[in-house]
């Protein structure tokens, strides 16, 4: 049974390098967890399939394509899984990112996303997301605060060393897709600090 720290998966950089900087690998923190509707979109909109001869047998890296969107995931697995797709599908960081800017105003421009945010101002949609991030994860926390006019502040708490600074960056174009499509214009996220236990944000708009 081969190992993601075999020679032959060199090609998996940042995964190997997350992995190793948490204190027990992929088994570390059960208690976080994230809900599979997360990867059962990544798979409806990212070509996953060519993946599994370019990983090990142990541990398993990518959430299964047959994962339910109601059942929980370990969210080390999920986040390890972002970096398997940087990895091997993606040239870039930037490349990544924008296919979950597309992946995300897909998943938001469904009848029951517009009828929401045609009800929603951009500081309520990051409310709103704040909410939903609840919903779909265990073990991590999202706080948002108005820091006045047209701008809000983020916090995601986390076990150390859980969330990778490019997954932190992924989920801020989700909060920037839900503010544009609330209505803000000009919309601008920052990461403004990436750190073992906390990550924060600003998103402006006009």
């Amino acid at each position: 049974m081969s190992s993601v720290f075999d020679a032959k998966f060199t090609h998996l950089t940042r995964t190997r390098a997350y992995l190793r900087s948490l204190p027990n690998g992929l088994a570390s923190y059960p208690e976080a967890r994230s809900k599979g509707f997360v990867w059962k979109n990544i798979h409806s909109w990212t070509d996953t399939t060519s993946l599994q001869e370019k990983l090990p047998s142990d541990p398993e890296l990518l959430p299964s394509r047959a994962v339910l969107a109601g059942s929980w995931i370990p969210a080390v697995q999920s986040f390890a899984g972002h970096l398997v797709l940087r990895d091997c599908l993606f040239s870039s960081d930037e490349a990544i990112i924008e296919h979950f800017r597309a992946m995300d105003r897909e998943l938001m421009s469904s009848p029951v996303y517009r009828v929401l945010f045609a009800l929603a101002s951009p500081a309520m949609a990051v409310r709103g997301a704040s909410r939903s991030f609840a919903a779909m994860f265990q073990g991590l926390a999202l706080h948002g605060q108005s820091s006045g006019g047209n701008s809000v502040d983020l916090a995601l708490q986390y076990p150390a060393a859980l969330l990778p600074s490019l997954v932190a960056r992924l989920y801020l174009v989700a909060f920037e897709v839900a503010v544009e499509l609330a209505g803000g214009k000009s919309v601008v996220g920052r990461m403004i600090g990436h750190g073992l236990v906390q990550t924060t944000f600003t998103i402006s708009w006009e």
